[in-house]
């Protein structure tokens, strides 16, 4: 398998936190839209007091296998939820799952 340039290592790196900081951004606007703090966030999920700030500035990416419950503390269906989660943080994966595709 070819080796990746630094170029594009760091071409895919810019995009990934990109993709991260816009869905933090959508994240901030559901749950503000909830009229949630992030510590509600953090409570009804059990989790620290510093995991939502950090998904909401984009320094992390919201695990995979957590989408369902924050769309549950968010208030919101999980469905659709988990489908635009994927859109920013797994878009091959979205792509496979759209209705467009099938």
């Amino acid at each position: 398998m070819p080796r990746k340039s630094s170029r594009t290592s760091n071409a895919s790196s810019k995009k990934r936190l990109a993709d991260r900081s816009e869905a933090g951004r959508w994240l901030r606007s559901l749950r503000e839209k909830a009229g949630l703090t992030q510590a509600d966030i953090e409570h009804r999920l059990g989790l620290s007091s510093t995991f939502v700030s950090t998904i909401e500035n984009g320094r992390h990416a919201l695990p995979i296998d957590r989408y369902a419950d924050y769309a549950d503390a968010l208030g919101v269906r999980a469905r659709p939820f988990v489908l635009a989660a994927l859109r920013f943080y797994h878009p091959t994966i979205a792509a496979t799952l759209s209705p467009a595709r099938g």
